[in-house]
This record gives C-alpha cells, structure tokens and sequence, in this order.
C-alpha cells in the first residue's frame, strides 16, 4: 500500500506539474495575442522538449528508480533461485535416499538368489547323485533279472530233463534208479575208508559202515523203483495225489472203519476211554467223544479235509439240499465227488479242498471233478434227465490262472468258505 500510494502521489505532482505550465504557455499566449493553433503547436514543443530532457533533468531518480526495480528483480529471481537450489537438493537428497534402498534392496535380492541358487546347486547335486546311484541300482537288476532268468532256463530245463527222466515207463527206470544207488553207495564207501585210514584207524567202524552201505543199497534201489513208480501212477491217476499226505494210522483207521466193528465202542475208542465209556450216558459219551474230537490237535490231514467237507455239506443242508457224504462214506471209492447236493432241481457235484492259503489249486483237479461230473450223468441218466447238474470246486486256497480259466471254461463254480469249527456236527433227539 505504501507503495501505490507512492506512485499516485508522484503522478499527481507530474499532472499537477504539466497542467501549471500548461496554463503558464496559455497565458503567455494570450498576452501575445497568438494564434491557438500556435498555442498548441508551442504547448506540444514544450511537452516534446520536457519528454526529451526529462532524464537529463534528474539523473538521480532514474539511476536510482533503475536501482530499485533492479535490486526487486534480483531478490525474486534470489528467492526462486533459493527455491530451486532447496528443491535440487531435497530431490537429490530423495535420489540418494531411493538409491541406498535400491542397493539394500538389490543386495538382499542378490544374497537370497544367491541363497536359493546354492539351495538348488544342492538339490540339483544331490538329485544327480540319485539318479546315478538309481541308474547302477536299475543296471544291477537288470543284472539279476537276467541272471534269473538265466537261472529259470537251467531250472527249467533241468525240471524237464528230470520229468522226461521220470515220466519214463517203469521198465525203462530200474537203471536210473540203481544208478542213483550205486552213487550212494559209492559215498558210503569214502566214509568207510575215512575210518579205516584215519589215525588211528576205526576198522570195526569202517566195516559196520560197508555193511550198512551194501544194505542201504538194495534199499536205495528198491524205495527209488517205487518212487518211480508212484511218479507214474500219479501221472495217469491225478486223484491220487490227495492221498499222498494220509499217514500210516489215517489208513489204519480207514480199513478199521470198512470192517464191521466188534462192538459200539470200537467207532468211540479214539476218543473216549473205556471207562468213560461205560459209566456215561448215550448223550454224554458221544457229547464228550464229540468235544474230544474238535478240540484235539493230532488230526491228521485226511481228517481234517474229512471234517472240511461236512462242514461245507452243513451249510447246503441249511440252504435246502439234501446232501451225500460221498468222501466220508465211500472214501478212496469217492471217485473226486465229495459231496453230491440235491434239491429236487439242481443236483451239485462238490469236491473239497481244506488246503493252507499258501498252496495252489491246478487245473487238473478241474479236470478231475469235470470227468467226475460226466461219470456220474452217465451213471445216473434217469436223475440227470429232470435236473440241472453243475460241478462246484469249493476251497480255502487260490485257484491258479489255468485253472480258474478251465473252470470258467467247463461251468464249473469256485467258492471259497473259510472252515468254521463251531457248527453243529451232530443232531441229537434226547428225551
């Protein structure tokens, strides 16, 4: 405000000026008697003139005035210079800011690239290094594998060269069979020698033991001949197989139980003593006979495979069948048919097999109860004609692939029952 106050007071004293000289120059006009045309042209000289000379007449003011507008000048540009300098340095100081974040920034990211990229050198080291040890673990059995296989030709070809050995007619054995003789006898004398020339000698031992060679000799020949033969029935017979596992007292008890017992106590004397026998009721002594029998653990194969069945035939006469016992009644005479089920419309030839988990099912015991089956439509055409007749291998074991297939391929049903000891054995009427 000062300022313009300034500026109006200096233009007003400049009018005021110009105006007084103004009238002074009309004036001297008038008193002159002019002319206005002259007062003007004399009025705009003299304004002419002062415009020219006005510097002149005050050098001071304008040098002074120059002055001022120039120190006003120089204190703004000062100021936006100030401005400008603070503005670089604050963006500057910002840039070195920004750039140690940067480089912290980057040194981080380096150290944890740098981490990550030892982390999968690592992995990377270790992954070859199971690829390697995996690789010489495939080339090893690779190496095994065909060694085995190798080892399963031999095998093989040995199991063959032994069966053709083997499957050879009787008469054609004997030579086999006193070759192998002659060899164990041939070790029993290097025994016998070993005694005689050892120090000191044992003569009386190395006798006994050539004695006892020349007669395992004849016995080597004799079990061998029979073994052969065995061999060969067991290949015309499948069936006899079953029979291979049936002890000396399982035959005992058989041929027993097909003669006419002397007595009621004869069919109880496994189990039950005499005395228990005679002093306990008819329903306790076969209860006790009963009880003997299923908790005993000394029966033998056939008994077990015996029981096996009746537990199956259990079963069927629970579903409706009336069932024959046919393994336990006829025994060796049982022609492969275990039990034979009946309906009035399905007849079902079933043959049981109790055999461990481990052991196999082949097919030529499909073959056998399918011969059976045939065998018995043969026997019994009035029968066969009014019902549907189907074979039923029923097992605690696996069947192997052939066998499964040949049964799948003759009709011939597979189920497996796992043996149940606690079904009823036996139906008693007491009053």
């Amino acid at each position: 405000m000062d300022k313009l106050g300034e500026v109006l007071g200096k233009l007003f004293l400049r009018f005021f000026g110009i105006g007084l000289f103004m009238s002074l120059i009309i004036e001297f006009c008038t008193y002159l008697n002019l002319s206005q045309n002259i007062c003007f042209a004399i009025m705009f000289s003299c304004a002419l003139l002062f415009y020219m000379v006005k510097d002149f007449l005050s050098p001071d003011n304008k040098q002074s005035k120059k002055n001022t507008n120039t120190t006003d000048s120089e204190i703004v540009w000062k100021n936006k210079l100030d401005k400008l300098e603070q503005e670089q340095n604050d963006l500057k100081i910002e840039h070195q800011r920004e750039i140690a974040e940067l480089k912290t920034n980057s040194s981080n990211t380096i150290h944890a690239l740098e981490k990550s990229n030892s982390k999968l050198n690592h992995d990377i080291s270790f992954l070859e290094n199971r690829r390697n040890s995996l690789q010489d673990k495939e080339a090893n059995l690779r190496n095994v594998e065909n060694q085995i296989a190798l080892n399963e030709k031999q095998i093989q070809y040995e199991i063959d060269t032994l069966y053709k050995i083997i499957s050879q007619q009787i008469e054609c054995a004997p030579w086999l069979a006193l070759m192998l003789s002659e060899y164990q006898y041939t070790l029993d004398e290097k025994i016998a020698d070993f005694f005689r020339l050892k120090s000191p000698p044992a003569i009386k031992a190395a006798d006994k033991i050539k004695s006892l060679a020349s007669e395992n000799k004849a016995i080597n020949k004799e079990m061998r001949m029979y073994k052969y033969q065995l061999s060969a029935y067991e290949k015309l017979f499948p069936w006899l197989e079953e029979y291979k596992e049936i002890t000396a007292e399982d035959v005992k008890m058989i041929v027993e139980q097909n003669e006419t017992p002397d007595s009621e106590y004869d069919n109880l004397k496994h189990w039950l003593s005499l005395a228990d026998y005679n002093k306990l009721s008819t329903a306790e002594k076969y209860q006790k006979a009963l009880d003997k029998y299923r908790t005993s653990h000394s029966k033998s194969n056939w008994m077990i495979g015996i029981e096996y069945e009746r537990f199956i035939g259990h079963r069927y006469e629970q579903e409706g069948f009336s069932v024959r016992y046919s393994g336990a009644i006829d025994r060796l005479e049982d022609r492969g048919r275990d039990l034979i089920a009946d309906n009035g419309k399905k007849v079902y030839i079933i043959q049981c097999k109790r055999w461990a988990k481990d052991k196999t099912i082949h097919e030529k015991h499909i073959f056998q109860l399918y011969g059976s089956i045939i065998a018995f439509q043969m026997e019994n055409e009035a029968l066969c004609s009014n019902r549907e007749v189907k074979g039923l291998f029923v097992t605690t074991a696996k069947l192997s692939n052939v066998a499964d297939k040949c049964a799948s391929a003759l009709g011939i049903g597979v189920r497996e029952y796992a043996f149940k000891a606690d079904y009823p054995c036996i139906k008693c009427n007491i009053s």
